[in-house]
């Protein structure tokens, strides 16, 4: 199959028209309809819906989409291998991350494996573990640094972490040594990503709780201080609190609730990502002794 095909309709739903995706890749924008007919014809289904405002994906694209994305990296991973025997490793790793926490630690690793490998280039976003997890199935990232999820193809164990309370510190339970999960069914939790599959969700649906929220919030920068303002009180991983300071106490959760991190990855990576994943297991000594 001709895989120009294949870059013209993505290239078009990315950019949202036809004429956007010609001038991309300096065709007309006859070539590029004609082309994406032709993908169309090779298929048997409509895969673009055009309109005069733009174009998206038809249903049958929407279903055949990780397919396509496949074949446009097996090309990739061709030409690679090619370059490999030539000159060396080459290529851009995407990756994820869910932890700040992480960051001092991936940040070196990626200058020193650059060092090695100085072609190497690496695009870097972040989000919560499910949400990574996915762009991963979909080959939008090569690799992720999350929280285990059950459907990873591939799991490098990293650090064992775990969700703990956050607290006023004139909190009634401040000097307890442990913080009932049912305590968040009193109605003052402040809330993290509200109905995203996220660890806290996840913590509280096993227990069959569901918390009572004052506030809902979409990140955690204003989750301290508003626990301090005695607003509230917060859940996070405890590999997230050791930055933070203020006026608040953290405390296990009782019963315990355990998170692994690590990275996940799919099978089928290219050999650079997996030269950079081993490379990183064979530094993650360093987060036991600073995480």
């Amino acid at each position: 199959m001709n895989t120009d095909k294949i870059k013209a309709l993505l290239l078009t739903v990315n950019l949202g028209s036809i004429s956007a995706a010609a001038e991309e890749m300096n065709y007309t924008p006859s070539a590029i309809s004609r082309s994406i007919q032709s993908l169309e014809k090779d298929l048997g289904v409509p895969l673009l819906m055009r309109y005069k405002s733009g174009a998206e994906l038809s249903e049958a694209g929407k279903a055949l989409l990780p397919d396509l994305k496949r074949v446009l990296q097996e090309e990739e991973l061709l030409f690679e291998h090619a370059t490999q025997l030539a000159e060396g490793y080459v290529g851009t790793i995407r990756l994820g991350i869910c932890y700040p926490a992480f960051f001092p630690w991936i940040s070196s690793a990626m200058v020193n494996f650059k060092k090695i490998h100085p072609k190497i280039q690496f695009d870097v976003s972040n989000g919560y573990s499910t949400y990574l997890m996915e762009q991963v199935e979909e080959h939008e990232l090569d690799l992720c640094l999350i929280s285990k999820r059950s459907d990873a193809e591939e799991w490098l164990h990293l650090v064992d972490d775990e969700l703990v309370a956050i607290l006023p510190s004139d909190h009634p339970l401040a000097k307890a040594k442990a913080v009932p999960i049912s305590t968040y069914e009193d109605g003052t939790y402040l809330e993290l990503n509200s109905d995203l599959d996220t660890d806290n969700a996840r913590a509280f649906a096993a227990a069959g709780i569901r918390p009572k929220t004052v506030v809902r919030l979409s990140d955690s920068s204003p989750l301290y201080p508003m626990v301090e303002a005695g607003l509230g009180i917060g859940m996070e991983n405890r590999i997230n609190v050791q930055a933070q300071s203020g006026s608040f106490v953290i405390k296990p959760i009782t019963p315990a609730q355990p998170v692994e991190l690590g990275i996940a990855y799919s099978k089928d990576v290219l050999p650079v990502t997996k030269k950079f994943i081993d490379y990183l297991s064979e530094s993650r000594q360093y987060l036991s002794k600073h995480i």
